[in-house]
């Protein structure tokens, strides 16, 4: 079956609507795209570009927006190509918890990053499991 534009869209968004974003990154060269759901496409507030020249440069610089400032210097690191790079040579994929800041308000996240199969471009899923955190609280 030949995968056509329409169908690696729908995969998209099916993603995206899971997660609260998906980037697809090169990562020799930094540049990406960002799918969002449907209903945060719609959202005219965010400050965040959907798409770009340098994931790395983007994030350090958009990390402060979203990132509680407590977990701000480990997701740096994380964020960091070279860390990234690193990581994927001992697995294919692998996530990260951290805190973001909501309305004021701390919430639980998870950043989950995947090598494509051509081994040039990555995945980055960011995904809010604040209910999942506060169920292995109980």
């Amino acid at each position: 079956m030949d995968l056509d534009f329409d169908v690696l869209k729908q995969v998209a968004y099916s993603l995206a609507d899971h997660y609260l974003c998906v980037y697809y990154v090169n990562v020799n060269s930094g540049r990406y795209v960002v799918v969002t759901g449907e209903a945060r496409q719609e959202d005219k507030n965010s400050d965040l570009p959907v798409e770009g020249n340098n994931f790395f440069a983007d994030v350090v610089k958009n990390a402060p927006l979203f990132i509680h400032p407590d977990d701000l210097d480990t997701m740096l690191k994380i964020y960091d190509k070279n860390m990234i790079r690193t990581r994927l040579n001992e697995c294919d994929s692998y996530s990260v918890s951290f805190r973001t800041l909501v309305n004021g308000e701390s919430r639980h996240m998870r950043h989950i990053v995947i090598l494509c199969k051509d081994k040039k471009h990555i995945v980055c899923c960011l995904e809010d499991v604040e209910d999942e955190y506060r169920e292995v609280q109980k």
